[in-house]
């Protein structure tokens, strides 16, 4: 994956995706998120976090869809960069059974996984932030809410 991130982006490189990573690691070793995602949950977030910017050219969506970029037609100028950057993580990785690190996995697994990492990775486009700060409240703080209590969920929302 470290070879499809480039070098020469400033900010959307192999260390951002190393970064976000590392981030996310934390943020699932804190105990009230071990008690709300299972085990897959935290492999997708992982992978989603480091694969979330790959093959990033340093342009935005909107200048993506609006100079006719080969992305933004394939894409048909919908969340371009993030469909191409978890796409490509696929592609990289089914073709190859030597780095294919889902060969393993049963039909099942591997459709719950690839699905939850296309929802991480699409999560990432600004212009949906809202939706998705919303639906990581019902998904995640609203069930700490039903187990601990208002108290519980500040300190989520707040770490």
């Amino acid at each position: 994956m470290q070879d499809h991130y480039h070098s020469d982006n400033c900010y959307h490189n192999a260390t951002h995706g190393a970064d976000v990573m590392q981030s996310s690691a934390y943020f699932l070793q804190r105990d009230r998120i071990k008690s709300v995602f299972d085990e897959m949950d935290e492999v997708a977030s992982l992978l989603g976090a480091l694969v979330h910017d790959l093959d990033h050219p340093g342009r935005t969506n909107p200048f993506l869809i609006n100079s006719q970029h080969r992305l933004a037609l394939l894409y048909n100028d919908m969340s371009v960069l993030e469909s191409h950057h978890v796409s490509l993580c696929f592609q990289l990785t089914t073709r190859d059974d030597r780095i294919n690190i889902f060969k393993n996995m049963s039909r099942e697994d591997f459709k719950t996984l690839r699905h939850s990492m296309v929802d991480i990775v699409l999560a990432t486009e600004m212009a949906r932030h809202f939706e998705h700060v919303g639906k990581f409240t019902n998904q995640i703080v609203a069930p700490l809410i039903a187990k601990e209590g208002e108290e519980g969920a500040e300190q989520i929302t707040a770490e």
